[in-house]
């Protein structure tokens, strides 16, 4: 069987890039291919998408505004967890790549509605470390316990691939009162 899993309104092309256990698909789409150049796709104007195994048409993942380097928005998912916790990339209003985590947010303030439906929050995994020293710039993989397989950059410009653990899993593995994490430290 083959089933065409779709693309964005007005899309042209779509790329799934992760499975997880229940058969959802996360991956990028372009979407409307008049504002993007027409037939000539552009990575920059690609956005994050979520296909759930019975959705009709792919979900547009929440990105960060337009920059100049990306005028209509960017985001790509890269991969999901069985929680849907999907993480990717997306771009700052300066034009700079950020490492990102969505999360499907069903915080409607208590009011059942369209309007207040849940909705794809996008967060900067940059805003998660504790080291400032190092700057996540691309996410790629996410496990079920949520452990992210990311690409940083330190102060002096070097790219490292990391593994970045959520505090609440962290622990003084050799009882001397301090919580280290990785060699990165992050």
């Amino acid at each position: 069987l083959l089933t065409d899993i779709g693309v964005l309104p007005g899309g042209a092309q779509s790329m799934p890039r992760a499975m997880n256990q229940a058969g959802d698909l996360v991956g990028y789409s372009d979407f409307d291919v008049l504002n993007t150049g027409g037939l000539n796709f552009s990575s920059a104007n690609s956005h994050a998408v979520f296909w759930g195994l019975t959705n009709e048409a792919p979900e547009w993942l929440t990105n960060y505004p337009a920059s100049f380097k990306a005028p209509h928005g960017y985001g790509d998912a890269f991969a999901l967890n069985d929680s849907h916790q999907i993480v990717g990339a997306s771009m700052t209003a300066s034009s700079r790549p950020v490492g990102v985590l969505w999360q499907l947010n069903h915080n409607t303030n208590g009011v059942s509605s369209t309007t207040n439906a849940p909705f794809w929050e996008i967060t900067d995994l940059n805003d998660r470390l504790t080291d400032t020293s190092w700057y996540v710039f691309n996410a790629v993989g996410i496990n079920n316990d949520s452990l992210i397989l990311a690409y940083v950059q330190n102060r002096a410009g070097e790219n490292h691939a990391v593994l970045l653990i959520p505090m609440a899993m962290a622990v003084d593995a050799n009882h001397d009162g301090q919580i280290k994490i990785g060699r990165a430290h992050v």
